[in-house]
């Protein structure tokens, strides 16, 4: 999209909406066809990375806006802490507040602790599910945004080889 001259204003919005589509698709194949969420999420990474290749190729997008990429790269003030780490510090405390102050949060951790015990409790296990899937795609592009901004650089093989790192971190 940048490469046919479309705003990056647009662009970032659009990534977001494709990152929930992605992430509402994981969630439909986990919670309505029974599959493994593993599986599901490995495989879908193939296949969207696939997809990738295709619209991208070889080529990589660059030449972003700079105050994007001052943004993405720099520095908050002399510190050692990225200007990206705000938005996502942000994100925390949302979802700190959601985990811990609603009835949603709360009931994920019935969910962690026990699905059936969850189930029996009344609480919409598969619906739970299908949100966080979908919100994780949220968080996956946005993610993306800010590595492709940081490293100036959109290639359908971006973060190659930290798939493992990124589960162990989950």
């Amino acid at each position: 999209l940048w490469n046919d001259g479309m705003a990056i204003e647009t662009i970032i919005p659009l990534c977001l909406l494709l990152g929930v589509v992605c992430g509402l698709v994981n969630g439909l194949l986990v919670t309505r066809l029974g599959l493994p969420s593993l599986a599901v999420t490995i495989g879908t990474l193939a296949a969207y990375r696939g997809i990738a290749q295709i619209v991208l190729g070889s080529d990589a997008v660059t030449d972003f806006p700079t105050q994007y990429l001052d943004f993405a790269s720099g520095r908050l003030g002399n510190s050692f802490l990225p200007q990206a780490f705000l938005p996502f510090l942000v994100l925390l405390a949302i979802a700190v507040v959601v985990l811990h102050a609603t009835p949603f949060g709360r009931s994920l951790f019935a969910i962690g602790a026990s699905e059936e015990a969850a189930r029996f409790a009344g609480i919409r296990v598969k619906r739970h599910k299908l949100i966080l899937f979908t919100v994780t795609g949220l968080m996956a592009s946005l993610t993306g945004i800010f590595w492709a901004l940081h490293y100036a650089s959109a290639r359908y093989d971006n973060a190659t080889g930290l798939e493992l790192s990124v589960v162990a971190a989950v």
